[in-house]
């Protein structure tokens, strides 16, 4: 499809029924991309409509074989509630295993729906995502470029406003317009888990020829919203993918074997690569100044697994155990460290983070989830290959450095950079 074709009267002229599913998967898209805390409710959302939409329209919602990564997502969202028995905190434990089932129960229902719904509705989703990205794209931009000013408009007055002996007072020289580093940095995840999905579907919307210079234009402001975030993670993340999308597009196959291997590796090596940075004192290396916290907090965290090497101390755990041991960890503090001897709020690292709380069962069941995931992405069609392998690369670069695994918005965004890469894969069997 041509450019201007988006742009006609027939291509618009549409259903009160379409116009209603545009602008939701739009909404929910670039609630995503802006507001990462709200991602939750965004899946939610985009799943509900599409469902109840498929019900209307009598989209029958027939019996199939139920994919690997289903099956390992199942288990692994059943022993994490199994966990609650011995977990620290059974309470986050519990709570985090609700949310894995219901994201599971998501993802499938809106991939089945798909995968039968008119290919009219796809036809738009995707669009509507794609769209939807750009703007969040130009946001975000935007708000990099000019320190977070339209945050900070919009947010002053909740500033001003502060409860006070038993009322509400608006106290002007509260208003400090300044926005967290770390909440700033959490929409570089969510933008960088889209990319690929949307540039596949950049190319189902408008041809593989025409669509080459919207997709370089979209990469390159990506990578250059990345580079102004100052996130550590994404820019490797993002760098990671392009030559896993370049590889892919030589040889899928061999690309995908690739990251299995390194997949598996990630588990194998983590402990012991986070115990031989500590000893050979990186932490206390200039060159690794940036790293030095992340070292002595991933050594610490290797060396507490063997608590439980089996079942570890529970998911989303980590936080409790850490506020208990807090103030004797920053009392014990040696003063040529960065940081103190402790695992904070969670590892920074899903491989470490998935050794330590879920044990050596629960890895498995991780490590056999990703692997589920790569076996799916080989029978989706050979075009769509590379960008899914690229993204599966985000997820994992990204994973392997920055949030942690079981914070609600993030497993949400792993949920909705699914949902976006089902989309595209499904129309393009409509297209094929």
């Amino acid at each position: 499809m041509a450019v201007r074709d988006w742009f006609t009267a027939d291509v618009w002229r549409l259903s009160a029924r379409l116009w209603t599913l545009i602008v939701i998967t739009f909404t929910t898209v670039f609630v995503f991309l802006s507001t990462p805390w709200m991602s939750l409710a965004a899946v939610g959302a985009l799943t509900s409509f599409v469902v109840y939409l498929s019900w209307r329209d009598g989209v029958a919602l027939t019996l199939s074989p139920v994919p690997g990564w289903l099956v390992a997502g199942g288990l692994g969202g059943a022993y994490i509630l199994l966990s609650v028995i011995w977990s620290d905190d059974p309470r986050s434990s519990a709570l985090t295993a609700i949310i894995v089932l219901v994201l599971l129960a998501c993802v499938h229902s809106i991939s089945r729906c798909l995968s039968l719904c008119h290919t009219s509705w796809l036809a738009h989703m995707t669009r509507a995502l794609l769209v939807a990205l750009i703007c969040g794209l130009l946001f975000l931009l935007v708000e990099e470029l000019t320190n977070h000013a339209i945050k900070r408009a919009l947010f002053w007055p909740f500033q001003a406003l502060r409860w006070r002996d038993g009322g509400i007072s608006l106290d002007l020289l509260h208003i400090t317009a300044a926005i967290p580093p770390a909440r700033v940095k959490w929409n570089m995840p969510p933008l960088n888990f889209l990319l690929w999905p949307a540039l596949l579907i950049c190319a189902l919307q408008l041809g593989k020829q025409t669509a080459r210079l919207p997709q370089a234009i979209i990469a390159a402001a990506t990578f250059w919203v990345i580079v102004l975030s100052d996130h550590k993670s994404s820019l490797p993340a993002i760098t990671l993918a392009t030559i896993t999308f370049i590889a892919a597009h030589w040889n899928a196959t061999r690309t995908r074997q690739v990251l299995a291997v390194g997949w598996v590796l990630g588990f194998v090596l983590i402990i012991p690569l986070a115990l031989a940075g500590f000893r050979a004192g990186l932490h206390l290396d200039e060159r690794y100044a940036r790293m030095e916290a992340r070292i002595i907090l991933w050594n610490y965290t290797a060396e507490q697994i063997a608590r439980r090497p089996l079942l570890g101390v529970g998911a989303a755990a980590t936080r409790l155990l850490d506020n208990r041991n807090l103030a004797e960890a920053e009392a014990a503090k040696p003063k040529k460290f960065a940081y103190a001897r402790r695992t904070g709020p969670h590892a920074h690292n899903i491989f470490l983070q998935s050794w330590f709380e879920l044990g050596a069962i629960g890895t498995g069941i991780l490590l056999a989830l990703g692997l589920c995931v790569l076996n799916g992405v080989a029978a989706s069609p050979v075009a769509t290959q590379p960008y899914l392998l690229a993204t599966l690369t985000t997820v994992a670069v990204t994973g392997s450095a920055s949030f942690g695994l079981f914070e609600v918005w993030f497993m949400a965004a792993f949920a909705m950079c699914a949902i976006a890469s089902a989309m595209a894969v499904a129309y393009q069997k409509r297209l094929t």
